[in-house]
């Protein structure tokens, strides 16, 4: 019974390292750090104690979801405390109410319990970090993104 035990845990190692490839262990814990602010899905409180958790002990979850949305953060530029910035700043309610196509009047994703969340594709935003690296200030590099006017040099 532990041979089977041991290996079913060493596939799900496994597949948590895949899921967060390339990211280190050591910054997988700073990403959940910020998800757990900004989670890309709500799965419901007992995740969310337990990745909270994880995290205090030194660890991190292997929700693909947090996994996923980290990756494509970092391919982005970001990283997780300019993530945080810029998530605190997007949520800025003088944004929501100036821009239509901010990401908070388009389509939620629907956690647990009925709870939806915002989707922000880092993708969207990924001359906010080097705007940011450049010495923008971080309204400033949000409200540049949004309002559509990021200097060519920040354009990909």
């Amino acid at each position: 019974m532990g041979d089977r035990y041991d290996g079913r845990h060493r596939g799900e190692k496994k597949r948590t390292e895949e899921k967060w490839w390339p990211i280190p262990p050591d910054r997988r814990r700073l990403w959940c750090q910020v998800l757990l602010d900004f989670p890309p899905i709500w799965y419901g409180t007992f995740p969310m104690i337990h990745t909270r958790q994880r995290v205090l002990e030194g660890g991190h979850t292997n929700i693909t979801e947090w996994a996923d949305l980290a990756v494509r953060a970092e391919v982005a530029g970001f990283t997780p405390l300019t993530w945080l910035i810029f998530r605190q700043d997007l949520g800025r309610n003088t944004l929501v109410a100036e821009f239509p196509d901010h990401p908070e009047h388009r389509q939620k994703v629907m956690g647990n319990h009925g709870v939806e969340r915002t989707i922000v594709d880092p993708e969207e935003f990924r001359a906010w970090p080097r705007l940011f690296a450049a010495g923008y200030r971080a309204s400033e590099a949000t409200w540049m993104i949004l309002a559509g006017q990021v200097p060519e040099e920040f354009a990909w």
